[in-house]
C-alpha cells in the first residue's frame, strides 16, 4: 500500500491541466471523425455511380481530421515556458548572492510552448548555476 506522500506524488505527476479550448477542439475533431466514418459506410453501401468519389472524399476527411487530432492531443502536453521562467528571478538572485556577482536577467518568449516532459527543473537550475559561476562577461 502506498503512503500518503507517495500517493500525493503519483497524483501530482500524473495530472495535466488542460484549457477547455483545447478539450473542445479535440471533442470537435472526434465528432468530425465519426461523421467521416459514417460517410465511408454510406459510400460503401451505396450503389450510386459517384460512391467511389464520395468514399475518396470521406477517406481524405478521415486523414485530415486524424492528423489534426494528433496535433491537438500532442498540444495537450505543451506548457508555456513562462511557467518555468517564473522561478528564474529568485534562482538568479540567489546565485548572484552566492557567487558575489551582479546578474541581470532578461526573459523573452514566455508564451512559447514546450513539451512538459522536456521541462526538468534541475536541468534549468543547473544551466543557470553554471552560467552564474562561469566567467561570463557583460553584454
Amino acid at each position: 500500500m502506498l503512503s500518503k506522500e507517495q500517493r500525493a506524488k503519483a497524483t501530482s505527476s500524473s495530472t495535466v491541466r488542460v484549457s477547455t479550448e483545447k478539450i473542445d477542439k479535440i471533442i470537435d475533431l472526434v465528432g468530425e471523425l465519426v461523421i467521416a466514418q459514417t460517410m465511408i459506410l454510406a459510400a460503401l453501401d451505396s450503389d450510386r455511380a459517384d460512391s467511389r468519389a464520395r468514399l475518396r472524399d470521406a477517406a481524405e476527411a478521415v486523414g485530415r481530421n486524424t492528423r489534426e487530432l494528433q496535433e491537438q492531443v500532442m498540444g495537450v502536453r505543451m506548457v508555456p515556458v513562462g511557467t518555468v521562467f517564473r522561478r528564474f528571478p529568485r534562482v538568479v538572485r540567489d546565485l548572484a548572492a552566492r557567487f558575489g556577482k551582479t546578474i541581470t536577467l532578461h526573459i523573452e518568449g514566455e508564451n512559447t510552448e514546450i513539451d512538459r516532459g522536456a521541462v526538468v527543473d534541475g536541468t534549468i537550475a543547473g544551466i543557470a548555476s553554471r552560467a552564474a559561476s562561469s566567467r561570463c562577461e557583460p553584454l
